[in-house]
């Protein structure tokens, strides 16, 4: 026959301070699941929410109903060209318009 071995009362008492402990900690950890759970849902429910309203705003603009913001201007006058300040010499050519004008210096064009 097997014998069990004795166990002492105070090991007893230990043994189930012990249990007691670690289901005090399982339940601890399940508490902080079932929050974070909850968190990730709130979050996730917010996410939805910006999405829908930020694609409803995007929509909204394509249709022409919101106006487009507009570049402030930074000096007195309009906005140079980019190719005036690269060709300065272009900025003094005619437009071509079919009159006989050459522009600024009063030649006229030879039309052959």
């Amino acid at each position: 026959m097997t014998s069990t071995p004795a166990v002492s009362p105070g090991e007893v008492e230990g043994l189930r301070a012990l249990l007691a402990e670690r289901e005090r900690l399982v339940e601890e950890q399940a508490s902080a699941i079932r929050d974070l759970r909850a968190r990730l849902d709130d979050s996730e429910t917010e996410r939805r929410r910006v999405q829908e309203r930020l694609t409803g705003l995007l929509t909204h603009r394509q249709t022409g109903s919101v106006p487009l913001i507009q570049k402030a201007q930074t000096g007195s006058g309009p906005e140079v060209p980019w190719w005036r300040l690269w060709f300065p010499r272009l900025a003094v050519w005619p437009a071509f318009d079919g009159s006989d004008d050459c522009g600024k210096h009063g030649e006229k064009r030879h039309r052959s």
